[in-house]
């Protein structure tokens, strides 16, 4: 049994080697999830190379053999999250990105008619602090012109179109 310091609240895994007991919660969390799933440390004195994570989580798989699931610098909440995400025998992952993507796909469609309310605010202000009789604004298809005296017009290659407001 690993001894543990309650002022501290570390973990002694080793003569020497402490852990955070939030890093146990972590590992209890991974068996919990999976029981497949094994997380090593691995003692940088005792091998390995100098840029290797010291936090492996390996899956025991039906061959008996262990296989490397991915290694981490730091046991936390970001390794369950990671877990979760890449597993595809619990979670759908395609309809997951379908979701994510839609929110994206929304919140610029959002940020894009906000952009476009924004500048038409600013034109509406430049129009009624103009001291001048008509006022121009480009659009898309041509030229819309506001008048104080004549209906609201679009100037389009092909000519002037002048909305009908009866209807």
């Amino acid at each position: 049994m690993p001894k543990f310091d309650h002022q501290q609240r570390l973990v002694e895994l080793a003569a020497g080697v402490y852990v955070e007991d939030d890093t146990l919660r972590v590992v209890q969390a991974i068996r919990e999830y999976d029981p497949h799933l094994r997380v090593k440390f691995l003692d940088p004195d005792r091998g390995g190379e100098l840029g290797d994570p010291p936090y492996k989580i390996f899956e025991l798989c039906p061959d008996g053999h262990e296989r490397l699931v991915f290694g981490v610098w730091s046991l936390d909440d970001r390794v369950l999250e990671r877990l979760y995400a890449a597993d595809t025998q619990r979670h759908d992952i395609l309809a997951r990105l379908d979701r994510v993507n839609s929110k994206v796909r929304q919140d610029d469609a959002r940020r894009f008619r906000e952009e476009q309310l924004g500048e038409a605010r600013e034109q509406l202000i430049a129009v009624l602090r103009t001291p001048k009789d008509t006022y121009r604004i480009p659009t898309p298809g041509g030229m819309a012109v506001f008048s104080a005296t004549e209906p609201v017009k679009v100037v389009t290659k092909a000519g002037t179109v002048v909305p009908n407001d009866s209807q």
